[in-house]
């Protein structure tokens, strides 16, 4: 009974959650923006999730497209409204909290963000959010963004995403995620919770264990 709350509770925490215009806050709906130095208007915004159903996600979007029903065109499509023609100049996308969240989660100690993190975290990154996010993005964003002689990118994925859809969208992704990652007590009860809702054709259930960083 207490899963099925706690994922009603992250159901109803993601379609309730909304942008401020201002500042690119996620939060939950209001009369001003809780970031104390923005503080802008957002009565009345609401939340493009709003009137989503879990029911209609799964049979939809997980129908459609996660098994590989929707044609090319189609999957094109998506790449051309989530992904720019040209770089963006960097700007934070990513909240501390995801990464601090994902370091309880594994066990790991959290030394902040000036403290480099293990590699293994890119790949943690790559499978809970641009493999989930939407059919092709990855798949271009790799192209767009190739692996240097070293196995590093220039850029950041989220450079390229559009500011009309892109950036919505992992916004609203990533408050989803954090949002199961807030209500799970253990690593596997995390991904089990983000395979129901964000389901990978074909995946293994669990990424391999890695060892804490020292």
């Amino acid at each position: 009974m207490r899963s099925m709350k706690s994922w009603r509770s992250a159901w109803r925490s993601l379609t309730r959650a909304i942008q401020c215009p201002e500042c690119g806050k996620i939060q939950d709906p209001g009369g001003k923006c809780k970031d104390r130095k923005c503080g802008a208007d957002i009565k009345g915004l609401q939340s493009p999730l709003a009137r989503l159903r879990f029911h209609d996600l799964r049979h939809q979007a997980i129908t459609e497209l996660s098994e590989g029903q929707a044609s090319d065109e189609t999957i094109m499509s998506i790449v051309d409204r989530f992904l720019r023609k040209e770089l963006a100049a960097w700007a934070k996308r990513f909240p501390d909290e995801f990464y601090q969240e994902l370091f309880r989660l594994r066990g790991w100690q959290w030394k902040g963000m000036k403290v480099n993190r293990p590699q293994v975290v890119a790949a943690y990154t790559r499978d809970l959010v641009y493999e989930r996010l939407a059919p092709g993005i990855l798949q271009e964003l790799e192209t767009r963004n190739p692996k240097d002689d070293k196995g590093r990118r220039k850029h950041k994925h989220h450079q390229w995403l559009t500011e009309e859809v892109g950036h919505p969208a992992l916004a609203q992704h990533l408050y989803a995620i954090m949002g199961f990652m807030r209500f799970a007590t253990s690593w596997k009860q995390f991904k089990e919770m983000v395979q129901k809702a964000f389901p990978k054709k074909g995946e293994t259930l669990f990424l391999p264990i890695a060892e804490p960083p020292k």
